[in-house]
Order: structure tokens, then C-alpha cells, then sequence
């Protein structure tokens, strides 16, 4: 997918508005509901924001852990990350963050070579 200028993607015909966030990186993505079902279309013009101004935002968003991992992956495959805490035999693999970490023994170069084919997003 080709990198757009933002004053070329604002041209669209966008499914939600957006807001910069100053003039070389970041955008609000406006009205714009997340827990709907979005159709392909709206995806790429999700992901095409991405590309143009490196971080976006969905403000006011309230999904549950289930609608965030649905949203999610539209992006592509989800990964667990290895100090994350999981479900596991649920439909998805990962939980919402507790407020303490958990113990683990893994060294930063364990972590690194678990990601032979880094994800695209």
C-alpha cells in the first residue's frame, strides 16, 4: 500500500473524520465506532492512516477485551507477548494487563529471538 501525504488521504472520501496532531506525525481518527462491525473498506482506510501519520487515535473508545482482540485482528495475526498474561483454552489469547507484572526469568535475548517473523503491525 502506498504511503499517502495527509493532505492527499484527507482527500478521500474518509468513513471518519480526522484531526491532526501537529504537522509531521499523529491523528485522531473521529467518529468512528469500534465495537461496530467495520466493513473491509474502512479497515483500509484505518491501516492507510496508520501509514500516514505513523500514530492514530480512537478517542473515547469502550471495548471490551473481546472487541479489542476482534478490532485487532483485522490487522493481522495476534501474538501473545511473552511477559503478557493469557487465557488459555478461550477464544483469545491474551487478558487485560493486571496491575502487577509477572515474574519470569526470561533475559531480553530470549524475547528477542522469539520474534524470527515480527508482525506487520
Amino acid at each position: 500500500m502506498k504511503v499517502l501525504s495527509a493532505e492527499d488521504f484527507e482527500l478521500q472520501d474518509l468513513p471518519f473524520k480526522v484531526n491532526r496532531l501537529s504537522p509531521n506525525i499523529g491523528a485522531e481518527l473521529l467518529d468512528i465506532d469500534l465495537r461496530q462491525d467495520l466493513d473491509e473498506k474502512t479497515y483500509k482506510y484505518i491501516y492507510q492512516a496508520l501509514l500516514t501519520y505513523k500514530v492514530i487515535f480512537f478517542r473515547e473508545q469502550h471495548l471490551t477485551t473481546e472487541e479489542h482482540l476482534k478490532f485487532a485482528k483485522n490487522f493481522g495475526e495476534l501474538e501473545v507477548h511473552p511477559f503478557a498474561p493469557h487465557n488459555e483454552g478461550t477464544s483469545s489469547n491474551t487478558q487485560p494487563p493486571n496491575t502487577s507484572p509477572p515474574s519470569n526469568n526470561q533475559s531480553n535475548e530470549d524475547i528477542v529471538n522469539k520474534y524470527d517473523n515480527m508482525p506487520e503491525l
